[in-house]
């Protein structure tokens, strides 16, 4: 028998090469016509740090440092393939939307769970919590071992 039919599984994304945003298919088709890879989670990361990099030299000349391009971020954010991405300015942490997959048997389906204010949100409420155990203070809000 096929056990794929009966499993359900349900997690959540930063992204998925799915989404229908101008943003993601302009991504996508630049990646596959300089690559011809398809793109992917590490594609994306390599993409993102391009635009910091293209937001940090639309700055004036004379604002070029870390601190303007923080506070410019701090202030508009800037849309990625995931969405709208803000800079927590307390732990400088880039958030953005987060997306729920579901698959159950054949059927799959992808769905906004958080947008990047709910993410930034639920962000602080992370920070702010002290850890009560061992721990080497990295945060981590993947899913992994």
């Amino acid at each position: 028998s096929d056990l794929s039919a009966d499993i359900e599984l349900s997690g959540y994304l930063p992204w998925h090469s799915g989404l229908d945003n101008k943003e993601n298919n302009q991504f996508k088709e630049q990646l596959k016509q300089d690559t011809g890879k398809p793109a992917n989670l590490f594609s994306l990361l390599g993409w993102e740090s391009g635009l910091l990099l293209k937001e940090y030299l639309n700055l004036d000349i004379a604002r070029r440092n870390p601190g303007a391009l923080l506070g410019s971020l701090s202030e508009k954010g800037f849309s990625t393939p995931r969405g709208e991405m803000v800079l927590d300015p307390v732990t400088k942490h880039l958030l953005g939307p987060v997306f729920e997959s579901t698959q159950n048997g054949a059927e799959k389906s992808l769905k906004p769970a958080l947008d990047t204010d709910q993410s930034l949100a639920e962000w602080k409420i992370l920070v702010e919590k002290s850890v009560l155990e061992d721990s080497s203070g990295w945060t981590n809000t993947y899913l992994c071992s």
